[in-house]
């Protein structure tokens, strides 16, 4: 969980996974909340690493963009040095093979989504956080210009899945 924002965090549905005994990784402040809900979860600081069997998570500083309200703790996550998550956060420019793209938000432009990307250049770019869009327009017009650029799009609606 890159932040407590009912997009990105939902406590019922973590208490379910950590009944499954999933490991939930997060940041400090939704570690205080889900002690409410009598959820385990380990937290990150910028910097810090842990391992998951098999796969290597190193937290990111990710600040969130900024809002009209105040602004809750946001991090980011690289997995095997190869997948970077970053929240609702356009930091850091880091390259990686395949990037999860914030592309619409209170607080951001898609021009502001399209350059981030065209800097971390990865192989896949994943657009998440179009749901503020009523009409597809945003993933659009960013699938056709990062596709453009080079770098491969894909996109899903939501309950489907693709391999990466």
């Amino acid at each position: 969980m890159t932040h407590e924002h009912q997009d990105h965090y939902y406590p019922e549905a973590l208490k379910e996974f950590a009944g499954y005994g999933a490991r939930i990784i997060t940041n400090s402040s939704i570690t205080s909340k889900l002690r409410e809900f009598d959820v385990d979860s380990e937290a990150l600081k910028p910097g810090d690493s842990t391992d998951v069997s098999v796969i290597s998570i190193k937290a990111t500083d990710s600040p969130h963009g900024a809002l009209p309200v105040p602004v809750p703790e946001n991090i980011g996550f690289v997995i095997d040095n190869r997948l970077f998550i970053t929240g609702d956060s356009l930091l850091p420019v880091m390259h990686a093979e395949v990037a999860f793209i914030p592309i619409t938000a209170p607080w951001m432009k898609l021009t502001e989504a399209v350059e981030f990307t065209k800097k971390i250049n990865p192989n896949i770019a994943v657009p998440v956080h179009d749901g503020f869009m009523k009409y597809p327009f945003a993933l659009n017009l960013f699938t056709k210009v990062i596709s453009e650029a080079g770098i491969q799009v894909k996109a899903g609606n939501p309950g489907e899945s693709f391999e990466i």
